[in-house]
């Protein structure tokens, strides 16, 4: 009796152990158990996906075949939106995400996704809250609300959005258009696939960090950060920087050569490694008095003589002539000073090193404006 009662009590207490055990199996098997759906496709797909929440993964591979996964959903569907035989590769897909109460797809769905595309797709992403990252694909478009989007190896074009993420994009070429309400831009070694290929990157809130960037045509906009820029000029560029309480930082090399289009407020500094050739602005001829107007005595009469012509008092001044703002030579740290002292008191300059090859404007309204050599 003892021992059946001794059984019983093992069997009792490790019953609810054995039971919960063989649930976290199921759970984990259930885990690693991943849904996935495949179709054929054309090697520029166009695949599209929008999920409420979630990360989602794309990278680019040779096979002309979409496949995508997920852990988390109970469905996938690709819903073909390009008018072709079923037969026929795909030309361009939607991605449907089915899990939990979601039944039918569209942009409500929980889960993480991973989606393999041929390496000429195009590829659209949207999500609420999740990070997103693309890799080796021909044209990448990004948005997310709360969430970190990272892009590499875009060959065409890439575009982002992010309102309270950094967005971070990396050795891609073609034209590039990135913002954020709330997050840092950074950018590496970038350069157009065509002559007229641009690159902007805007944000509200958050510093914008710009390394290689081989775009002729660059506008980089922020509110609330810093700018910098970290690479040599393009020949013929124009390079557009702007921040209303902010730092512009321009690290370039030794044989940089640009012409310099300031605005800094009276409180901001100009800090530079390179001799400057400063161009004042022309002073202005002061403008004549105009002479009050007088009735003429013979107002009404009709007279054959030439109209009288009053001339003024003393003759209109000369213009002042400006002679050039001498070479300026300063070393690092320290503020540009010329001979006219009230330079510090004017809000804009023109200013040029080399032969100005590009053109730089700068707008800093709470800020300091950095030239430096590149290491």
């Amino acid at each position: 009796m003892k021992f059946n009662l001794g059984l019983i009590a093992v069997l009792v207490i490790g019953l609810p152990v054995a039971v919960s055990a063989f649930e976290k199996t199921r759970e984990a098997k259930t885990v690693l158990q991943k849904i996935e759906q495949t179709i054929e496709a054309d090697p520029a797909i166009d695949v599209s996906l929008c999920v409420l929440s979630g990360s989602v993964t794309v990278r680019g591979w040779n096979n002309n075949q979409v496949l995508a996964r997920s852990a988390e959903a109970t469905r996938i569907d690709f819903n073909r939106n390009d008018g072709s035989a079923q037969t026929a590769p795909a030309r361009k897909i939607e991605i449907a995400v089915i899990d939990g109460d979601n039944r039918h797809g569209g942009c409500q769905a929980f889960s993480d996704v991973e989606i393999s595309v041929p390496r000429g797709a195009t590829i659209h992403v949207q999500t609420r809250d999740g990070d997103i990252t693309i890799a080796d694909v021909a044209e990448a478009y990004a948005v997310s609300q709360n969430g970190e989007i990272y892009i590499q190896g875009a060959s065409r074009s890439a575009e982002v959005c992010s309102v309270a993420g950094s967005v971070t994009i990396r050795d891609s070429v073609g034209r590039v258009n990135l913002s954020s309400v709330g997050g840092t831009l950074a950018v590496v070694n970038v350069r157009p696939a065509n002559p007229g290929d641009s690159f902007e990157a805007v944000t509200v809130s958050g510093d914008i960090d710009l390394e290689q960037v081989q775009h002729s045509q660059l506008n980089a906009r922020t509110v609330n950060g810093n700018v910098s820029l970290t690479g040599p000029l393009s020949r013929g560029g124009r390079y557009e920087f702007k921040t209303m309480s902010g730092d512009v930082t321009l690290a370039m090399p030794d044989d940089a050569s640009f012409l310099l289009n300031a605005k800094v407020s009276q409180s901001g500094e100009i800090i530079t490694d390179f001799p400057l050739q400063l161009t004042p602005e022309p002073a202005q001829a002061p403008r004549a008095a105009r002479a009050p107007s007088q009735a003429s005595p013979t107002e009404g009469r009709t007279s054959t003589a030439p109209p009288q012509v009053s001339q003024p008092a003393q003759p209109p001044e000369a213009p002042a002539v400006v002679a050039p703002a001498p070479v300026v030579r300063v070393s690092p740290r320290v503020k540009v000073v010329t001979a006219d002292q009230s330079f510090h008191k004017l809000r804009k300059f023109t200013a040029s090193h080399g032969s100005g090859e590009a053109t730089i404007y700068v707008a800093s309204f709470s800020g300091t404006l950095h030239l430096k050599r590149s290491e």
